[in-house]
C-alpha cells in the first residue's frame, strides 16, 4: 500500500513507514511508498486531502469490498484528456444499461470549476449587498451634510460677504464630508479586524489579519464616498447668495 502524508504521520509519527507492515482487516500490507503532502501539514484540509491509504485493485476482496465504483484515468495533456473523456463515455454508454445503472465521466478539475463558480456567485451577491450598503450610507451622508448646510446658512453668508470664494466653500464642506466618512471607515476597519480575528480562531483555529492593501483601500473608499456624496451639499452651499443667507433664521 501507499500512504498519504497525513496518514503516514498518524500511523507512524516521525518514523519512516516504507518497508513497515500494516494490518488491515486481519491482512498484512507492506508500505511501499508515501505521497508528498499536497497541502500544509497543519491545515484542516490535510485530513481530507492527504489522509488516505491506496491499495492495489487485487486487494479489494481482502478488504471486504465487492466491486470498485470509481476509476481514475491519467492523461498526458489536456487534449488527450478530452479525447479520453469522449471515448470512455462512449464505451460506458454501450455497456451500462440506463434503466439499471448510471455513470459519470468528468475531468479532475470539475469540482474546482464548480467551486470557482460558487465563489463567483457568492462574490457577486456580497458585492451587490456591499453596493447597496454604500449607496444607503452615501445618501445618509448627503442628508447629514444638507442639514449642516441649512443650519450654517448664516455662517456661509458671513463668509461670502467677507469675500470668500465659492471654491473655498465647496472645499470646506467636502473636507468635512470626507473626514466624517473617514472616521466611519476607521471604526469599520477596527470592527472588521476584530471580526476577522474572532472568526479565524473559531472556524479555522488560525490568526487572520486583513491585508494592509485591503485596509488602505477600505479607508480610501470611505473617504471617496464622503467626497462624492458631499459634492451636492457643498455645491448647494457655495451657490447661496450672501444677502439671502444673512437673512436666514
Amino acid at each position: 500500500c501507499v500512504l498519504g502524508a497525513q496518514a503516514a504521520r498518524v500511523f507512524f509519527g516521525s518514523a519512516n513507514p516504507v518497508g513497515q507492515i500494516m494490518k488491515v482487516n486481519g491482512n498484512n500490507f507492506e508500505v511501499v511508498g508515501v505521497y508528498a503532502a499536497r497541502v500544509e501539514p497543519d491545515s484542516p484540509s490535510a485530513y481530507q486531502t492527504d489522509n488516505m491509504i491506496v491499495y492495489p485493485y487485487t486487494a479489494t476482496r481482502l478488504l471486504g469490498g465487492s466491486s470498485s465504483t470509481e476509476f481514475l484515468v491519467k492523461a498526458k495533456d489536456d487534449a488527450s484528456m478530452k479525447t479520453a473523456i469522449t471515448e470512455i463515455g462512449g464505451y460506458l454508454k454501450g455497456i451500462v444499461d440506463a434503466n439499471t445503472g448510471g455513470y459519470n465521466v468528468y475531468p479532475e478539475n470539475r469540482w474546482q470549476d464548480m467551486q470557482n463558480q460558487q465563489l463567483t456567485m457568492i462574490s457577486l451577491v456580497l458585492g451587490g449587498i456591499a453596493a447597496i450598503s454604500l449607496l444607503v450610507g452615501g445618501i445618509g451622508i448627503m442628508n447629514i451634510m444638507l442639514v449642516t448646510v441649512t443650519e450654517r446658512t448664516r455662517e456661509i453668508g458671513i463668509r461670502r460677504s467677507l469675500g470668500a470664494q465659492r471654491s473655498s466653500i465647496v472645499a470646506q464642506f467636502l473636507i468635512e464630508s470626507g473626514m466624517l466618512c473617514g472616521m466611519g471607515g476607521i471604526v469599520g476597519i477596527i470592527f472588521g479586524t476584530i471580526g476577522s480575528l474572532a472568526l479565524g480562531k473559531i472556524l479555522f483555529q488560525m490568526t487572520i489579519f486583513p491585508a494592509a492593501w485591503v485596509t488602505l483601500a477600505a479607508f480610501g473608499l470611505s473617504v471617496a464616498l464622503g467626497v462624492l456624496f458631499g459634492s451636492y451639499p457643498a455645491a448647494k452651499a457655495s451657490k447661496l447668495q450672501p444677502v439671502e443667507a444673512l437673512r436666514a433664521d
